[in-house]
């Protein structure tokens, strides 16, 4: 009876852990389904041709807007103080001329024989986005930078220039500051 007391603990580890041990063909089996279920990727078969992760699903959860493959940048609040003056791009042998103003404003117009229509409306600048809105309705916006000491490279509707800053100058002929 002693013999059996003592074979009994190691017959109970033997099947219980037997039972345990799970079949290495079945674990590959369930990794590939789930593999291809998830991925789309099958090694017998085409599998789901693409995976069901919700794409909305994924933007809204990475805190980002679901609404089209491109987001819109803020729409910028202000006028930066850098953006303020008159600029000059030559194109085509014209001069632009583009007056931005403080207080939010801005003109624009050529000087030379461009065919660019003259407008003006209101200006905003924060944070690297412009946007401006003409009387006419016109509408441009895009994102800038400065490159010292007085450019401003801008990007929009037309593509990227490199505004020139004009420094206004006094009676004396001295630039002022």
């Amino acid at each position: 009876m002693r013999t059996l007391s003592h074979l009994a603990p190691i017959v109970s580890v033997f099947l219980i852990g037997a039972a345990a041990r799970a079949d290495p063909i079945q674990d590959a089996e369930i990794a590939e389904a789930e593999n291809c279920n998830n991925t789309g990727l099958c090694a017998h078969g085409a599998g789901r041709t693409a995976p069901t992760v919700d794409p909305c699903f994924l933007a809204q959860n990475a805190m980002r807007p679901c609404g089209g493959a491109q987001s819109q940048p803020p729409k910028p609040v202000g006028v930066d103080p850098k953006t303020v003056g008159t600029w000059e791009l030559m194109v085509n042998n014209a001069r632009w001329v583009w007056e931005i103003d403080h207080k939010g404003t801005y003109k624009f117009h050529t000087e030379g024989a461009d065919v660019a229509v003259s407008h003006a409306g209101t200006f905003s600048a924060s944070n690297g986005h412009w946007s401006l809105k003409a009387t006419s309705g016109y509408t441009d916006s895009g994102t800038y930078v400065f490159q010292s000491p007085d450019t401003l490279i801008a990007t929009g509707q037309l593509g990227t220039a490199a505004w020139r800053q004009l420094k206004l100058k006094t009676a004396s002929g001295k630039q002022a500051q």
